[in-house]
């Protein structure tokens, strides 16, 4: 087991960050992205994490503060009146760590701080045939739903999750 901590992430975090998801996107919905557009890919994500009110991110680092993996809770809903109760889970892990336990604490920890910052539900969406990250969710109280894109050819067959905060 890897020897690491979480920690809220700052703005000196987010070309690593950046670099971990991009690396994570043949996991994440079974495709990388065309190389054309990873500078538009790279500012929409860079949006989330310093432009978007109520975005916050968490970092697995290691004691050489070498960052291994992150976790974020992004805006769900944008009504006013519930959006600040709702919040969207992305976990992704350097390659070299996914045996080391850091998705299960990074997400345990944003669940903790998400009641922290009055959220009541976090939804995420993890590939079907993501066994590691589909195990990670159910350990939480959850609604699963499967949601099935037969016809797409952007999207691959999901699983959405709800984890109630407790």
């Amino acid at each position: 087991m890897a020897d690491f901590t979480v920690r809220i992430s700052d703005e000196k975090d987010f070309d690593r960050l950046f670099e971990i998801w991009l690396d994570n996107q043949s996991q994440a919905i079974g495709k990388q992205p065309d190389p054309s557009t990873v500078e538009a890919l790279r500012a929409e994500l860079s949006r989330l994490f310093f432009l978007t009110p109520r975005s916050v991110f968490y970092v697995a680092e290691l004691a050489s503060k070498q960052i291994i993996g992150w976790q974020a809770l992004l805006p769900l809903l944008s009504n006013p009146l519930v959006g600040r109760y709702t919040a969207q889970s992305s976990t992704y892990i350097d390659r070299k760590f996914f045996d080391k336990n850091v998705g299960s604490q990074l997400v345990e920890f944003a669940v903790a701080d998400a009641k922290r910052l009055g959220i009541d539900h976090i939804y995420g969406w993890v590939k079907a045939d993501n066994i590691a990250t589909n195990k990670i969710a159910e350990n939480f109280e959850t609604h699963k739903f499967f949601i099935p894109h037969p016809e797409s050819k952007n999207l691959p067959d999901f699983n959405l999750y709800v984890i109630v905060v407790k």
